[in-house]
């Protein structure tokens, strides 16, 4: 069959009232109708196309309908061809006999109902709408699998090869037929074998979920690859593993420049085991894109309700789905006369109508529900007004996922017809539903997936702060990226946005994530590191175009490198207001193969600058011209607070207006702190990284306020004895803040050092020269303890010659406890 086409409808009768009168009866189905008057034109025009359903007539010159029929029957292409009778010819039983033993589905007489033909004809048609979409499916399941980048394969329980793809069958070197039927561990090191074969055998057992692991592969010339692996089982309809989707990734170049960066070697072991993570989730969607799977389950059960309920002419249609942690049926949408989802959950067995559905099995129909147990309905079903009542279970791959339940206000309301129409409804359903739980849990997955590969916390150092936002766009997960990476001699910002949604960009966006912290902290340059990402695309043979914008800010947060692969430019906002984007340093966006190096441009960035990255999603407008957009950007800044998180919020709500965004919106907002003479204060994490940045701010404090390159020398040691005391003794050289302030008045320099920790008393024969260093190098030292914390304060007066140190009562106080 062709997938997405119209369906057809054959009507096959010698009397061309009779033809008009079945158009007219179905006509309000929608089907291309196709007439017929004969049994050898039918033929013919079997021949020529596809049909859903065949109404046939029996009695006919030439052949009649039973010959007819038999011949559609014997043919391989139409034997599976759903035939209904539809005759004036008496319903004797060897008749009717006679036109179900010809390969019949129905046998109808005239006069007929209308309605009922209209609906047996229906469900033809939407099982061969449905048919064909699943067939489609199908195709575009095969055409991925076999189309993959990375290496795939189909193991049986057994651990033989079912299939394999292009990319496995060439990362090996040996052709397909080569593989298919070969033990998976064939292509295994000698030496890995024993342990792959205990954890495949876990998977097919059950007692373990999924396997990951780096292997040694072996190619057909002898060379070991290392590969990562990624297998997880799949369960056929009785509930055991029926084969395993294998993922095979190269990661030999990878383990090798782990060697040589071991101190690099977690954030790679993060970068494989997300990639293993985002090529599962992306076999697992393909494998579960049907027709309705894109629809959110909330969306799509109003929608199966509405259309049941028309089907069966019901006043009241509900749908009850079992709690996945256990044997509830819970009240998920209900049309009609019993309109409220507050009723209580039902529980498998026969206490109640919707468990004995489910315990069973089976549809069950009660003709009047006031004849019997009250304790079966729950009050809003028995207070609604419904008499009769359908009930049938929805099972998807051999198990119960809930019940179905229809209900009319009149007894007796329901015949077999219906049943059996609510059955193949119920089909329907149950696989639709199935979809939509399965693409929901899917999508929270690589959204989960998306969101750990941002950072989960933004960089503290001092002299700066950051913020930054991510806003999914629409129901697919995108690509778009921030990043904030310290590094030896500053920081580096990372903006970033992968053509495309779902789990294609959200898996390529985690190869290029850990690609550029590597080679980030290499110390490469901006240009450099795009370099180097365009050729790993290319080695990837990723064909996904992505703009990317890499800046290096230096450690004193004065200057900035950058570069862009066709990323929008950032925004630099001058201490005085004005904000002028960065145009310099572009180039094409990755993806492009340009080879060579990426154009760089450079910025000075005063005290109190801010520099504002950003993705597509906040600023295109569809019918809009880019540059508008950009203008508002430039407007919304200008208007709004100077603190990064503040700024952040402003911008977002400015731009979007509180509207949902149709694409993805990533913002990052970093802001230098202004230096004044009079007065500087620092919060200082206790960390080496923080306290390095501390003693750079505190030098060019030192410079604007006066000080000599000795005094300068002489004050910074000072201060940091002062800071190393508090690190070590007032917290413990646990994670914790120090707060740092800087005063200039009369040529005097003040500083205090605070902490809120509790200071331990010194052990006899520990060093204790801090004090005495800092009273050295100091004009006056004081230490000021108590159970809010300690306050070291240096007092040093610039510009004349040092002085003997000044104490309270002649030592430097310490502690007090």
């Amino acid at each position: 069959m062709t997938p997405g086409r119209r369906a057809r409808v054959l009507l096959v009768d010698d009397e061309p009232d009779n033809l008009v009168a079945l158009e007219a009866v179905l006509e309000p189905l929608g089907p291309e109708l196709i007439r017929a008057t004969s049994g050898e034109e039918a033929l013919r025009q079997l021949l020529q196309g596809e049909f859903a359903v065949i109404l046939l007539d029996v009695r006919m010159p030439g052949l009649d309908g039973f010959e007819t029929a038999a011949l559609i029957k014997r043919r391989e292409r139409t034997r599976h061809l759903p035939i209904i009778f539809v005759t004036a010819i008496s319903k004797d039983t060897e008749q009717v006999f006679r036109g179900y033993s010809e390969g019949a589905v129905d046998y109808l007489l005239k006069p007929y109902d209308p309605v009922v033909l209209r609906s047996k004809v229906a469900v033809f048609i939407e099982l061969y709408e449905k048919a064909a979409a699943l067939e489609e499916s199908e195709q575009r399941f095969r055409t991925a699998f076999a189309n993959a980048p990375s290496g795939m394969a189909l193991v049986s329980a057994e651990g033989r090869f079912l299939q394999v793809n292009r990319a496995l069958a060439d990362m090996l070197g040996r052709a397909h037929a080569e593989l298919a039927g070969s033990p998976w561990d064939s292509i295994l090191h000698p030496e890995e074998r024993v342990e792959d074969r205990r954890a495949l055998r876990e998977l097919v057992e059950g007692t373990r979920t999924i396997y990951r692991a780096e292997r040694r592969c072996l190619h057909a010339d002898g060379r070991a690859l290392v590969v990562a692996l990624s297998v997880s089982p799949t369960t056929g309809e009785a509930g055991g593993v029926q084969q395993l989707i294998a993922q095979v990734e190269d990661v030999t170049d990878r383990q090798r420049a782990e060697r040589e960066r071991a101190e690099r070697l977690q954030e790679r072991a993060a970068r494989a085991e997300a990639e293993a993570v985002a090529q599962m989730v992306r076999s697992v969607q393909s494998v579960s894109d049907t027709a309705l799977a894109h629809l959110a389950l909330n969306d799509l059960l109003p929608e199966l309700l509405d259309r049941i309920g028309e089907t069966l002419r019901a006043d009241a249609v509900s749908v009850l789905l079992r709690d996945p942690e256990g044997d509830e049926l819970v009240l998920r949408a209900t049309r009609g006369a019993s309109a409220s989802v507050e009723a209580l959950p039902a529980r498998f067995g026969h206490g109640t109508f919707e468990g004995r559905v489910a315990e069973e099995r089976r549809l069950i129909a009660i003709d009047d529900i006031r004849g019997e147990g009250t304790e079966l309905f729950d009050d809003n079903l028995r207070g609604s007004g419904v008499r009769s009542l359908m009930g049938v279970p929805l099972v998807a791959e051999g198990e119960v996922s809930g019940v179905l339940r229809v209900g009319s206000t009149s007894p007796n309301r329901f015949d077999d017809n219906d049943a059996a129409l609510l059955a193949l409804v119920a089909d329907r359903a149950a696989l639709a539903i199935g979809n939509a739980r399965l693409y929901e849990r899917e999508h929270g997955i690589v959204e989960t997936l998306q969101r750990s590969l941002l950072p989960d916390r933004m960089p503290r150092l001092p002299g700066m702060s950051i913020a930054a936002r991510y806003q999914p766009g629409g129901a697919d997960v995108g690509g778009d990226w921030y990043d904030a990476i310290e590094l030896d001699d500053g920081i580096g910002l990372v903006m970033g946005d992968v053509v495309g949604h779902g789990i294609d960009a959200a898996a390529t966006m985690g190869e290029l994530r850990y690609a550029l912290r590597a080679y980030a902290l290499d110390g490469l340059s901006p240009g450099a590191v795009l370099a180097r990402l365009d050729r790993l695309m290319d080695q990837l043979q990723d064909d996904r175009i992505t703009t990317l914008f890499y800046a290096v800010i230096d450690a004193d947060w004065t200057q900035v490198c950058f570069a862009s692969a066709g990323h929008l430019p950032p925004l630099l906002v001058e201490p005085d207001g004005s904000a002028e984007f960065l145009w310099e340093g572009r180039s094409t966006p990755l993806g492009v193969r340009i080879g060579g190096d990426y154009e760089e441009g450079t910025a000075r960035l005063a005290g109190g600058s801010t520099l504002i990255l950003y993705t597509d999603g906040l600023v295109e407008v569809r019918g809009e011209e880019l540059l508008d957009g950009l203008e508002r950007l430039r407007s919304a800044v200008r208007a709004g607070p100077m603190e990064p998180d503040a700024l952040c919020d402003h911008v977002i709500e400015s731009l979007l207006g509180g509207r949902a965004a149709s694409d993805d919106v990533a913002l990052l907002v970093l802001r230098t702190m202004p230096l004044a003479r009079e007065l500087m204060r620092l919060e200082l994490r206790t960390d080496r990284s923080s306290l390095r940045h501390a003693r750079r701010m505190l030098a060019r404090w030192l410079e604007l306020a006066g000080a000599s390159e000795k005094e300068a020398w002489e004050i910074g040691l000072a201060t940091h004895e002062a800071i190393a005391n508090a690190v070590e003794h007032a917290y413990g050289f646990t994670n914790d803040l120090v707060q740092m302030e800087a005063r200039l008045a009369d040529d005097e320099v003040a500083l205090t050092i605070s902490d809120t920790g509790d200071w331990r008393e010194p052990v006899e024969g520990e060093r204790g020269n801090g004090i005495g260093l800092m009273s050295s190098l100091m004009d006056r030292v004081s230490v000021d303890g108590g159970n809010g914390g300690t306050r070291v304060k240096l007092r040093r007066r610039l510009g004349r010659d040092r002085v003997a140190p000044v104490h309270p009562d002649g030592q430097a106080e310490t502690p007090a406890r």
